[in-house]
């Protein structure tokens, strides 16, 4: 191909976003979860026509998709049609009706692809309002997939249809589409659709999810309103045709058998044509706006697009962690510029052997050098603590990481001013209060021999911590393990832990019902990052109130991790604390993260009503709550101290989660992720009455949030139905 031509075939562009820390929204939970139909698709698609009557069903008569009602994947929302007018512009049967949500902030549909979690699959929702609710009110509103942000839907024109996709790896066997009221119109849908794709396409392959930019023929004849959707393409993408008039088209009768056969299986189509330039100096480019959140980062995929010339340095540097592919382009060249190359040629034959040369003796050097450093530092390190992956029982797991210092057992003697200050002590040992070298306070907690945790729970500790970081799981600093002595070193939690907070007596130390709902939040954050966020997951198998250490602005951090193991090797010993442990696992043995569920739930009634877990006089705190609830009187259950300052319809919903999460059965309990989505309804609902309050006693903050949140009215009842 002449190289003064520019060619241009197909540029897609995919943002991919770390939906780990996105903003928190308020959740519905998943207690019909159990009772809604499991609607499967087990060629991988699940198509999905929303706002048809039950039970209907029908094929796409262009692209022979099967079309199914949604209400089975939904138990809320209205069904309307697009109005007339606009029925007619539209030859689309799955764009003439809706489901629309005029109730409740977040509404959500639950699809289950037939292969399960852990693989790739392709989201897609269209919108076209149509005036259907006949107030040509044009809306906005966001998507979520289960508790992350995918994006915002801003509906601009009546008669246009908006399209979103994602491409998304789910850590459970089902998917949460949901749809969030901001108080800026009623959401709504028109389509749903699931297509499973081959886990080897749109690389890189790690936690989070990829947004579709956009998806472009060039070239083709096709007007640009109609897009462009082949039904012989196995991953139903659909094709934006973009033509320029200054630009030529150019088509081809014979595709490459390439394009079908790799694994992205491209359309012959869409291959078919291409666009050039008429003046061969016109370039093609396109613009984005890129955040410089560290949560994001951009992938381009520029293989096998016949690329000459050279690479910019920007461009380089931008992608320098291997976010940019440029294979398959034998005139390219990535790294340096290429001009010249061809007269460099003849000088590179002398200069090659030479700087070879130079470089093998360096390199010697370097590893003489390198051995007798190693040597050295060996001879040092017999004189110091030994370290712990020299004695751990499970080496495989490779050596602490280099973020976590080891520290001598008289180095940890300074460090708390010989044991001076003790601040706690735990099923491991007494804790005492350290300070750094830099005036960093620190807990050192250090093992004692009469300790029912021995050298095992210590190493599994210090393993685990080494590889898991999350801003609700208490950070370890560093740690001591030499014949005699263990010791661990963390961040020092100022406000101690939760057990000790919800025993205060003086009226000022009390936590109010936001505070408890804002560490019930955090804590469930830390829990759910070891179920769904680590690989494999982990159980913690020791989640109590004691065990939830807060900081000074009571920003709650799990800890005590010595019992933790991962799925992979966990035992089925029955450990844990009564009144947390998992009445199931005590009697089948079965121990997962349900089992975590449950001890939550238990921490979570703790918070509600300010009582122990096991209540005096033998009673389970579950037990005690049971009767309460029956009587349907809130302020008989919520903590006394609060003189009923709360939210009522907010803690009817924290008794409702805690419930859940105590059910007798795992199968019956929530995910975690579920857990944290219906948290911070709970919390919103009590943010937003405070709101109300401010504005009724002419108070109002500057504040912007929750600026969007809806009237809640209260109840002192429970509802009938939850």
């Amino acid at each position: 191909m002449d190289g003064g031509l520019t060619l241009t075939w197909l540029i897609v562009l995919l943002v991919i976003i770390s939906l780990h820390n996105s903003r928190w929204v308020s959740g519905t939970f998943h207690e019909n979860q159990s009772s809604r139909r499991k609607l499967t698709a087990k060629e991988g698609f699940i198509s999905i026509d929303c706002g048809i009557a039950p039970g209907s069903y029908y094929t796409d008569s262009e692209t022979e998709i099967y079309y199914t009602s949604d209400a089975g994947f939904t138990d809320t929302g209205i069904n309307y049609n697009v109005s007339e007018e606009y029925v007619y512009q539209n030859n689309d049967q799955h764009l003439k009706n809706v489901r629309s949500f005029p109730e409740g902030d977040r509404n959500c549909y639950t699809l289950w692809p037939g292969q399960g979690k852990n693989h790739k699959y392709l989201i897609r929702a269209r919108f076209l309002y149509g005036n259907y609710d006949s107030k040509n009110q044009l809306p906005i509103f966001k998507l979520y997939l289960g508790v992350d942000e995918w994006t915002t839907v801003n509906i601009r024109n009546v008669t246009s249809t908006y399209r979103k996709e994602i491409i998304h790896i789910p850590i459970t066997d089902y998917i949460d589409v949901c749809l969030v009221n901001i108080g800026s119109g009623t959401p709504f849908i028109s389509v749903l659709e699931l297509k499973r794709l081959n886990d080897s396409i749109y690389s890189p392959a790690e936690p989070g999810s990829l947004i579709l930019y956009d998806r472009w023929d060039f070239g083709t004849q096709q007007e640009e309103w109609k897009l462009i959707r082949e039904k012989d393409d196995v991953y139903d993408r659909i094709w934006k045709p973009n033509t320029w008039w200054s630009w030529l088209s150019i088509n081809s009768s014979v595709v490459s058998s390439s394009f079908s056969t790799s694994d992205y299986k491209l359309p012959g189509i869409v291959m078919a044509t291409a666009a050039k330039p008429a003046n061969e100096s016109e370039s093609w480019g396109i613009s984005l706006s890129i955040d410089d959140d560290p949560s994001q980062k951009l992938y381009m995929n520029l293989t096998g697009n016949n690329l000459t010339g050279s690479v910019p340095q920007a461009v380089t540097d931008k992608f320098k962690d291997g976010t940019l592919s440029l294979g398959e382009n034998p005139n390219l060249c990535p790294t340096v510029s290429c001009q010249g190359q061809k007269k460099k040629k003849k000088k590179n034959k002398f200069f090659v052997p030479v700087l070879t040369s130079i470089l093998s003796a360096i390199v010697i050097l370097v590893l003489i050098a390198a051995l007798a450093i190693i040597r050295k530092l060996t001879k040092r390190r017999e004189t110091k603590a030994t370290t712990i992956e020299t004695v751990t029982e499970r080496p495989k797991e490779g050596p602490l990481k280099s973020g976590n210092c080891e520290f001598t057992y008289s180095e940890v003697v300074g460090i708390t001013n010989n044991f001076n200050r003790p601040i706690g002590r735990g099923g491991f040992g007494e804790v005492y209060l350290g300070t750094l070298a830099d005036d960093t306070q620190v807990a050192v907690k250090v093992h004692s021999p009469s300790s029912n945790q021995g050298p095992k729970a210590f190493r599994a500790e210090a393993k685990l911590l080494t590889r898991v970081h999350h801003k609700n799981l208490v950070r370890l600093i560093g740690y001591c393990d030499d014949s005699t002595n263990m010791v661990l070193i963390y961040e020092y939690m100022s406000n101690g832990n939760l057990q000790q907070k919800l025993s205060a007596r003086e009226a000022a130390d009390v936590l109010n019902w936001k505070q408890r709902l804002q560490i019930a939040v955090d804590a469930a954050h830390g829990l759910e990052y070891l179920h769904n966020g680590c690989k494999p997951p982990i159980v913690h198998r020791d989640m109590k109130s004691s065990n939830i250490l807060l900081t000074e602005s009571l920003q709650a951090k799990i800890a005590d991790f010595g019992m933790s193991r991962d799925l992979q090797s966990l035992s089925t010993d029955p450990v844990g604390t009564p009144g947390y442990f998992d009445p199931e696992c005590q009697s089948t043995g079965n121990l997962n993260e349900k089992s975590d569920v449950y001890s939550f739930g238990i921490v979570l009634l703790e918070l509600i009503t300010g009582r122990r877990a096991i209540i005096p006089g033998g009673i389970h705190i579950a037990g005690w709550v049971s009767p309460m609830i029956e009587r349907g009187d809130i302020r008989s259950i919520v903590d006394p101290r609060l003189q009923g300052d709360f939210n009522t319809n907010s803690a009817w919903k924290a008794v409702e989660i805690a419930l859940a999460c105590v059910a007798s059965t795992g199968m019956q309990r929530p995910d975690m992720s579920h857990v944290v989505v219906d948290l911070k309804e709970c919390l919103e609902r009590e943010v937003a009455s405070r709101r109300i309050q401010r504005v009724g006693g002419h108070s109002i903050g500057s504040g912007n949030f929750l600026e969007n949140v809806p009237l809640v009215l209260s109840t002192e009842v429970a509802p009938h139905a939850r």
